[in-house]
């Protein structure tokens, strides 16, 4: 997932996984950093998501 911003990074990675309930996957929410480099291994793939609520009574689990 790429994001606009640094505060929407930390937004997103504030739950390290995510359940996605239509196809029971989970996801698992990383930083990524530059040190890493660009050109590294893409594991999975990329993916785009859309419609999420993020409300202050959102807890880490």
């Amino acid at each position: 997932m790429r994001l606009s911003s640094p505060r929407d990074v930390d937004k997103a990675c504030f739950a390290e996984t995510m359940n996605i309930k239509s196809c029971g996957a989970v996801v698992s929410l990383k930083k990524w950093y530059e040190s890493i480099g660009a050109k590294g291994v893409l594991n999975i793939a990329w993916v785009n998501v859309s419609n999420i609520l993020w409300t202050k009574d959102m807890k880490k689990t």
